[in-house]
């Protein structure tokens, strides 16, 4: 969600540059194999060390990279974004 309050359909979402991209992948396939483990581990592995495993690896990977192209983009693009609250308001109205 935006700061504004907007919520954007991740399908509405850029694509990511090349380079973003995979900083975006590279981070996120470790990120949710830490979530999964603290499912499945019982008390053998916590949440918090999940989130902390997860920020460490988002960090590392270059997320901020990430964080910062999504919010060029959004302050360039926020006057074209349809909520994804507002869709309907688009539609075609029943005879």
């Amino acid at each position: 969600m935006a700061k504004d309050g907007k919520k954007i359909h991740p399908n509405l979402m850029p694509s990511l540059p090349k380079e973003i991209g995979l900083i975006h992948t590279n981070a996120m396939t470790p990120i949710n194999d830490a979530w999964v483990k603290a499912i499945v581990s019982d008390s053998a592995y916590t949440v918090d060390q999940a989130y902390q495993e997860a920020v460490d690896t988002w960090n590392k990977a270059g997320g901020a990279k990430v964080e910062q192209w999504y919010k060029d983009w959004y302050n360039e693009n926020k006057s074209k974004i349809v909520p994804t609250a507002d869709p309907l308001k688009y539609a075609p109205k029943p005879k």
